[in-house]
């Protein structure tokens, strides 16, 4: 029993953890809105130890903001001191 605690442990340590945002917009919510929220999900998912961040990229999908992964990475990198 001792043995399986520690390498579940270890395990868990050692796991790195993403997070990937195609910056989704709710019917009625303004781009900025969708824009503020990708960021805050940003600052949290730093907070809570997440490695790195990816940004998709997609045209033409009235529920996706994600068009600019260049864009949002440098507006995610101005709001966290650690994920890249």
């Amino acid at each position: 029993m001792f043995m399986e605690t520690t390498v579940s442990r270890s395990i868990r340590l050692n796991t790195v953890l993403n997070l990937f945002d195609l910056v989704p917009r709710s019917a009625g919510q303004r781009p900025e809105e969708a824009m503020a929220a990708s960021l805050e999900l940003a600052r949290r998912a730093e907070d809570y130890g997440y490695h790195r961040l990816w940004f998709g990229k997609h045209h033409l999908n009235p529920g996706v903001m994600g068009y600019s992964p260049a864009l949002m990475m440098a507006l995610a990198g101005s709001v966290t001191t650690r994920c890249a």
